[in-house]
């Protein structure tokens, strides 16, 4: 994929995966994993729901894994414990962008508007966040 870079006001936005992996390191034993339980996950192979909760408990500081529990659930049709890895992940780890957007996405599907400005900060800035 070729980087992408964006501007929009004060903000750059890039899919750039060194400048995420800078942010939220891939733990050391997971960098040749990863890639492979995204395709299952998204494929909803049920072992490995297995396979990542073992992952999370041996690395709990890497929001990427419970994301990734989040969607293999949603594939699945398990939308209760997908919405409930959302939420869990943006409120364990607040400066992570995408968990906060799916928790957010999940306050929003339940009607629970009140909830996204508390998550998300008022106005949305993302520089709040």
């Amino acid at each position: 994929m070729q980087e992408e870079i964006l501007y929009h006001e004060n903000y750059k936005f890039t899919n750039d995966y060194a400048v995420i992996e800078a942010l939220h390191p891939t733990p050391s034993g997971l960098e040749d994993k990863m890639q492979d339980y995204h395709r299952q996950a998204q494929k909803g192979k049920a072992s490995l729901v297995q396979v990542l909760l073992k992952e999370i408990k041996r690395y709990p500081n890497y929001p990427e894994l419970k994301t990734l529990l989040m969607m293999l659930y949603h594939n699945l049709g398990q939308s209760d414990k997908s919405d409930a890895w959302a939420l869990k992940t943006a409120v364990l780890h607040p400066d992570y962008l995408p968990g906060k957007a799916n928790a957010a996405f999940v306050h929003f599907d339940n009607k629970d508007f009140e909830k996204i400005p508390e998550l998300m900060g008022q106005g949305f800035h993302l520089k709040e966040m």
